[in-house]
């Protein structure tokens, strides 16, 4: 294509600008400045008739793709590997019952360990509870012992006291 011919399509698609120069100080002024391409949108409305005709031409213009045909050895191939996934799959399956099994019965075993623990201690403190005596003495001479016992006083100790001179 020559030159006058590409002028020619740039003006018929778009509308050349000149874009508009922003006031910029010297030092700072681009030397080329970017040309600014506006498309031409042309909307056109087909009539009732038109749009019919073009609906069956579309439906006339696209052929149905025929798939190519696969050989028995493919085929049969593709069965090998349909049984390896399967296999693959079912093992698969079973690693994760048998990890989750042994988890499970890991957790089990701590649990029956922290009960039993806890029965222990809880058997000590009743026992220690059941080893002392009930004593069946008064209240009120409980109080009045109480009375007559003077409850001890702590002795102070001096306080230590650096003193530099």
């Amino acid at each position: 294509m020559s030159e006058t011919d590409e002028i020619d399509l740039l003006e018929e698609k778009e509308v050349i600008e000149k874009p508009i120069k922003k006031p910029i100080k010297k030092a700072f002024e681009n030397p080329l400045p970017k040309v600014v391409l506006k498309k031409k949108v042309i909307i056109k409305q087909p009539t009732p008739l038109e749009s019919e005709s073009e609906e069956e031409e579309e439906e006339e213009v696209a052929p149905v793709k025929v798939k190519k045909e696969r050989t028995q050895k493919q085929k049969d191939a593709f069965e090998r590997c349909i049984l390896k996934k399967k296999e693959c799959a079912s093992k698969r399956n079973d690693d994760a019952k048998r990890l989750a099994a042994f988890d499970k019965a890991a957790l089990e075993e701590k649990v029956i360990k922290k009960a039993i623990s806890i029965k222990k201690k809880q058997i000590k403190k009743q026992s220690a509870l059941d080893e002392i005596s009930d004593d069946d003495t008064p209240i009120e001479k409980v109080k009045e012992i109480a009375k007559k016992v003077a409850p001890v006083k702590q002795i102070e100790k001096p306080k230590i006291t650096f003193r530099f001179v």
